[in-house]
């Protein structure tokens, strides 16, 4: 008797689970039936005739400039002592300021010469001078012409008042032609005289 009360009531137990397994079961279903939740408030029906609603789309577009150079050589090639070489740069710049830019140009550093690795520092011997006489032979200087600069003009460190080489008053996409005058000395010696100069284009 005891056998069998324990068997109605494994029998009981055994049904219960399925009871409560086909409950989750519908009550999984149950939920996974519900509507799913509108995103917007339903709104009032007047009547019949058009109605409207306005949308403002917007953008915000922000002051923006661009520099570019043809080129990051401006190599002037083979020269002997006592002779004049350029070399040039387009330099193209462009803002979308109303108040427009300014492009400028300075040393990448505190030393102007161009040099070729000598261990001295006379002009026109052991490096090349930046100078307003790039253009004259046997001065030993170089120099940089164009655009605001209207004469030859010796670079600056690049811890001074950087040369302003183009300027404009409103938005503006244009280039520059720069030009490089390169003079030797009497006694130049043998090399490949360089100097890194930046160009920097900025809003007003």
């Amino acid at each position: 008797m005891q056998n069998n009360k324990h068997k109605r009531k494994g029998k009981n137990m055994s049904k219960y689970s399925k009871i409560v397994a086909t409950l989750g079961v519908i009550t999984g279903l149950g939920i996974a039936s519900l509507p799913l939740a509108s995103f917007a408030a339903p709104i009032p029906l007047v009547d019949g005739t058009p109605k409207s609603a306005n949308v403002k789309v917007q953008l915000t577009v922000g002051d923006a400039v661009a520099i570019a150079v043809n080129s990051n050589d401006a190599n002037a090639g083979n020269a002997a002592p006592n002779q004049t070489k350029n070399t040039t740069s387009t330099v193209s710049y462009a803002t979308n300021k109303s108040t427009g830019m300014t492009l400028t140009v300075k040393d990448a550093d505190t030393d102007t010469n161009m040099t070729a690795g000598h261990a001295g520092t006379v002009a026109g011997t052991d490096v090349i001078a930046a100078g307003t006489q790039g253009a004259v032979a046997g001065q030993g200087q170089w120099s940089i012409k164009g655009g605001l600069l209207a004469t030859d003009t010796a670079m600056v460190k690049s811890n001074e008042t950087a040369l302003k080489v183009a300027e404009s008053s409103a938005p503006i996409n244009t280039d520059v032609t720069v030009t490089y005058n390169i003079s030797t000395g009497a006694s130049q010696l043998p090399g490949t005289y360089e100097d890194t100069i930046v160009y920097t284009a900025a809003v007003k």
